[in-house]
């Protein structure tokens, strides 16, 4: 049986193998870093938690190591940030020019089109992509398009998810070692923004 907790002790709120119970701050500061002088890390944490609960994280050392930057490394799309925040500034400009052949040249086909009513469409080449543009890329579609932020795009080994589900676009490769993988619309799915 557990002796009854002591009042004078403070239990800061994280995982049972975490508890930390001190009667100060200081004390565990000075624990941690007489086990490990290199625990800056362990520090900040510690002086967090502290600072969490009011006690002064004064004897903390700050973590002099810069926060470091996740790699610029493809998604599950196969693009990477950049390239998808490129492709997406290209479409902007594209619909903004009011131009289907520029929006055409971004598009991978055979395009496939889900209307509202379930069908689906393939649509071969750029011809028949022109013809039917006003109705793929209606002014709600555009208009979310052109709002459209990278940080809200939604991305799965499917494609990225541009305007809530609209537009899908993937990186198809151009030869078989596929170092460069090229953003193209692969799907449009009609009414859905």
């Amino acid at each position: 049986m557990r002796p009854p907790p002591d009042a004078s002790r403070r239990t800061i709120g994280v995982p049972r193998r975490h508890v930390l119970i001190a009667p100060a701050c200081a004390a565990a500061k000075a624990a941690v870093q007489a086990v490990n002088a290199s625990a800056r890390g362990s520090l900040a944490l510690v002086g967090a938690l502290c600072a969490s609960i009011g006690e002064p994280a004064t004897a903390a050392r700050p973590d002099k190591r810069p926060a470091r930057k996740p790699p610029d490394g493809p998604g599950p799309d196969g693009l990477t940030t950049a390239q998808l925040a490129a492709f997406l500034r290209t479409l902007q400009a594209a619909l903004r020019s009011g131009s289907s052949a520029k929006v055409a040249d971004l598009v991978s086909f055979p395009l496939r089109v889900h209307a509202e009513d379930g069908t689906l469409r393939r649509f071969i080449g750029q011809t028949q992509f022109a013809i039917d543009y006003p109705t793929l890329f209606t002014p709600p579609i555009q208009a979310t398009l052109l709002q459209q932020a990278v940080s809200e795009i939604q991305r799965s080994v499917r494609g990225a998810a541009l305007a809530g589900g609209a537009v899908w676009v993937a990186g198809l490769c151009s030869d078989l070692q596929c170092a460069q993988p090229t953003p193209k619309i692969v799907a449009v799915h009609v009414g859905k923004a």
